[in-house]
């Protein structure tokens, strides 16, 4: 099938490939040692956006004979709620999906919770900080509601960082980047995305496909990462265009995207398969009808010769 009607994906350097080219490099460059994750947050239902993206890993990872994990993002207290979690765990599950680490369950999710990382780290925001690669910050969103990126005003202002009373940011304008994001929060607690580098890290993820709203974000990551020193600087990370509404708006959890749980929306996961096969350039979608049959018609698109 003509390859511009495949997905295409584009990586942190705007390397633009078609699905199937893509596929053809990872197996080459990963092969059965690629590493990913299903990272859905717990801050409202999720939506068919968040579906896809799941779906889309959970295949090229499966078909690569690479390990898939869960991680739920709950670094935010306040946004995290308990219920979401559970529809979390039943979503995956009304869908089919399994995976090799992280949580298996909901009682499981309190144990790898980010909400009990804070004092790991801690220390590794210190280490920035006391490297030069991190400042202290006082800017109010006032101050800042109007900057589409942070125009650097405490960035050569040295000032005492105190967690708990102002935010830390890495200097990321250091390694060619625009924004210097905040890496600890002025509430004391760390943000997403110190702690989702961390546990990336720590996890050996290699691979991740976003949606392409997250490009700037895994940029930012990235040289977060070459600055600790760590894995994910050499992840490959590939981003895929957002399902829009009727509107052309991108899905969202804050937007009311889904307003209950698929899994209890009454609706069946067959009546979603063929929209997602289509979106896959893959041949007779109309019949597929479960995962199984999705993950075999994937792999003979995309992985046999």
């Amino acid at each position: 099938m003509p390859a511009h009607l495949q997905p295409k994906l584009v990586n942190t350097d705007h390397q633009t490939l078609p699905l199937e080219s893509l596929c053809r490099q990872l197996q080459t460059e990963l092969g059965t040692n690629a590493r990913g994750r299903l990272a859905p947050t717990p801050s409202g239902f999720l939506h068919l956006g968040n579906v896809r993206n799941f779906v889309l890993n959970w295949l090229l990872i499966r078909a690569l004979g690479g390990q898939v994990g869960l991680r739920i993002d709950d670094m935010d207290p306040q946004r995290s709620q308990a219920h979401y979690v559970e529809a979390i765990f039943q979503t995956l599950d009304w869908f089919g999906f399994d995976w090799d680490f992280g949580p298996q369950s909901v009682a499981e999710q309190a144990e790898f919770s980010f909400q009990k990382q804070t004092d790991v780290l801690y220390p590794i925001a210190q280490r920035l900080h006391t490297q030069g690669l991190a400042y202290a910050c006082d800017c109010s969103r006032k101050t800042l509601q109007d900057s589409p990126t942070y125009p650097g005003l405490c960035a050569s202002a040295q000032k005492t960082w105190q967690a708990g009373e102002n935010a830390l940011r890495f200097a990321a304008h250091r390694f060619g980047y625009p924004d210097d994001l905040v890496i600890w929060r002025r509430d004391g607690l760390p943000s997403y995305q110190l702690a989702s580098v961390y546990r990336d890290q720590q996890d050996q993820i290699n691979l991740l496909l976003r949606g392409a709203d997250l490009l700037a974000s895994s940029q930012f990551q990235q040289h977060l990462a070459q600055a600790l020193g760590g894995y994910l600087a050499n992840t490959q990370i590939w981003h895929h265009a957002l399902l829009t509404d009727s509107h052309g708006h991108k899905l969202s959890k804050s937007t009311g995207a889904q307003p209950q749980g698929l899994a209890n929306s009454g609706q069946s996961p067959a009546l979603l398969f063929p929209a997602i096969a289509v979106w896959l350039d893959l041949p007779a979608p109309d019949s597929i009808r479960k995962l199984s049959e999705l993950y075999q018609a994937f792999g003979e698109r995309y992985f046999c010769p």
